[in-house]
């Protein structure tokens, strides 16, 4: 035996003999029992109508706060407090630097910045350039490092 807690909760004392109701469930091979409060609660039940929209439900009534005491005070909620933290490369006080900087003094360190890599760019490459003075020699395929003979070359009509 099941309640429709929906229709049974009411705030008024049930008669001597609740109504009930016998359904047989569309996907459901077996007899559903359920008891009522009332007639009208079963009434409305079988018609499926909604108990958030008839007025005399609990559901109703605590949905649109109906009947509710003055003295219950609101729930106060907690404001989410924002903390400034250090990141793992950088201290706050560096960070804090930073943020305080002017834009052109972050501009002229970052091109100082860009000016020095690209310096370091150019001397690695120099130095690599003048370690392997490969430029002299004749790029040869692995097939002609072999002794294999080379490709005819490509004719157009």
């Amino acid at each position: 035996m099941r309640f429709a807690p929906s229709l049974v909760t009411r705030s008024t004392l049930p008669r001597e003999r609740p109504t009930s109701v016998l359904i047989l469930g569309k996907y459901l091979p077996f007899f559903v029992h359920f008891r009522f409060i009332s007639g009208k609660a079963a009434s409305y039940f079988i018609q499926r109508l909604n108990p958030r929209k008839i007025k005399w439900t609990v559901i109703y009534r605590r949905l649109n706060k109906k009947g509710m005491t003055e003295e219950a005070a609101k729930k106060r909620s907690r404001r989410t407090v924002k903390h400034e933290r250090a990141v793992v490369g950088a201290s706050w006080d560096a960070i804090r630097a930073k943020r305080n900087q002017k834009p052109d003094a972050r501009a002229a360190a970052r091109q100082a910045a860009i000016s020095k890599s690209k310096d370091a760019k150019k001397a690695a490459a120099a130095a690599k350039k003048a370690a392997n003075p490969a430029g002299s020699q004749a790029k040869v395929s692995k097939q002609g490092a072999k002794g294999f003979a080379p490709k005819a070359a490509a004719t157009s009509r």
